[in-house]
């Protein structure tokens, strides 16, 4: 795209002014220049809580892209999702691009997603979130971790790992002695670990009395304001709210630590720009923390939950300046190497090169048993470097496919068992509803006329090919295959017909 034509990439993800990660990283992308370069179109489909809110955010949204898919006007959608409502949500927006024909890229954020598909999912429910992630282009995830756990969810998903962003200030922040300064950034949420934090401070200020902690973020405020109170370190909290810009950078220039003892995460941005920023970070084992700080060599790692643990990797870092010197080096050196906007940004445009790259076309071949599937297997080779799949009604033939074919069993059903027929023709739905195969290829039989007759509907293109077995006349499916196939053959001459069947030779 040049990354610019009429058709352009169409990103979806909540409110760019909205707070959060998934915000912060859309923000970063266009900040930095992705926006323009690749002409891209954001659209918000969340902005804040309530039912009527997020439909009145969404439906607009999801009418906008449904214009631009029907004018043509979209070439890739890229979606920023989370889990729950937020995953539900953007599977809409790439089930109207699948419909268009449009390629799309998932982009998940949540370090509750796996938790989010094995125990809040109905059967219902996980069946789509698969469907989503396998037709997806690509399923950007954060970390390592997760790619190896999407792939057990749906081993057919075209995984990739693509760090958050971060800007890399032109000099780190210098360590300062004696530390007096604890910075959190985020939701001020049980899930946070917020409360731990504020457990952990009694003991620390044993040690260091004249500690303070910034907790910087919105949520239920008066709830910490009681917490801090009950505990006696009301005097120590600094409640500033939400704060981005400006004023975050000047907070990461006041801390000494910052600290994030979350239960749940993805690849918070707090922690990366207090990397990049060169301030010390003490976080929970939890998400993309671990990847981020390299298991531990680039920053404080404890349990999630455990108070005492978290209280005492921050005292080792408020009494040893040269250590927090050592962890902000590496930390920033490591910010530099893998989560720089330069080099997310790169990673995310590789990606979006590949999904519009012209893929090899999708052929489907199908066959009954028997002499049926052994013709159409000697086919195969003339469809080689095509993107492959076939269908019969042995499973024991999976082993007969060319390596990198996929393999769908159905059943077997004659003219005579019709309830047979129906589920056959269920089955073959699904199937090429699933492949959206641009051809269809059959050697005859039950299974082959009406995966004709499904595909050809959906606009695929469609050869037909009667079994040599029939000498004397064509089968009663090859006699009604004409209806069905664009191309119409019987494998020998004597059964050629001028309106049809061709003869083209045999596949014996």
């Amino acid at each position: 795209m040049g990354e610019r034509s009429h058709r352009r990439v169409w990103m979806v993800g909540p409110a760019l002014q909205a707070p959060g990660g998934m915000s912060a990283v859309a923000q970063a992308y266009r900040e930095a220049g992705l926006f323009d370069r690749w002409g891209v179109r954001y659209l918000s489909s969340y902005a804040g809580p309530g039912l009527w809110r997020q439909l009145a955010t969404m439906l607009p949204a999801l009418a906008r892209l449904a214009g631009a898919l029907l004018l043509g006007r979209v070439a890739l959608v890229h979606v920023h999702s989370a889990s729950r409502g937020s995953f539900w949500r953007k599977s809409v927006f790439c089930a109207a691009a699948r419909l268009a024909g449009v390629p799309y890229v998932v982009h998940l954020h949540s370090g509750e997603f796996t938790a989010f598909y094995h125990r809040e999912c109905s059967a219902i429910g996980r069946c789509w979130v698969r469907r989503v992630l396998r037709q997806a282009a690509a399923v950007i995830v954060l970390a390592p971790h997760w790619a190896r756990e999407v792939a057990a969810i749906e081993p057919a998903a075209a995984v990739r790992v693509v760090a958050n962003p971060v800007a890399l200030p032109p000099v780190a922040q210098a360590v300062r002695a004696p530390a007096r300064r604890l910075l959190f950034l985020g939701r001020l949420r049980e899930k946070k670990g917020v409360f731990d934090l504020l457990a952990a401070l009694p003991a620390l200020r044993e040690r260091h009395p004249r500690l303070r902690l910034c907790l910087a973020g919105d949520g239920d405020l008066d709830a910490v304001r009681r917490a801090a109170s009950a505990l006696g370190v009301a005097d120590a909290v600094e409640l500033p709210g939400w704060i981005d810009g400006a004023a975050k950078d000047a907070e990461l220039r006041r801390a000494d630590v910052l600290v994030l003892p979350s239960h749940f995460e993805g690849l918070p941005m707090c922690v990366l720009e207090a990397m990049a920023a060169g301030v010390p970070v003490v976080a929970t084992a939890v998400g993309g923390v671990p990847f981020a700080l390299d298991e531990g060599r680039c920053g404080a790692l404890v349990p999630p939950g455990d108070v005492p643990a978290l209280a005492q990797a921050v005292l080792r870092l408020f009494d040893d300046a040269g250590h927090r010197r050592q962890l902000a080096q590496a930390a920033r050196e490591r910010a530099a190497a893998l989560f720089a906007t330069g080099e997310v940004l790169r990673q995310v445009e590789a990606t979006w090169r590949d999904a519009l790259a012209p893929r090899p076309m999708t052929v489907l071949l199908v066959a009954s048993g028997g002499g049926h599937w052994v013709q159409l297997t000697r086919l195969a080779p003339a469809f080689a470097g095509f993107d492959l799949a076939f269908v019969t009604v042995q499973a024991d033939y999976a082993g007969q496919v060319p390596a990198g074919a996929r393999f769908h069993v159905v059943r077997d059903a004659t003219r005579w068992d019709r309830w047979g027929l129906l589920v056959l023709a269920w089955q073959l739905l699904r199937i090429v509803w699933r492949e959206r195969p641009q051809l269809v290829v059959t050697t005859g039989a039950a299974p082959g006329f009406i995966a004709l007759a499904i595909a050809r509907r959906l606009g695929a293109r469609t050869i037909w090919i009667d079994s040599i077995a029939n000498v004397e006349r064509l089968s009663l499916s090859g006699e009604r295959a004409g209806r069905v196939a664009d191309v119409w053959l019987t494998q020998w001459e004597s059964l050629a017909r001028p309106d049809g069947p061709d003869c083209r030779g045999s596949v014996l």
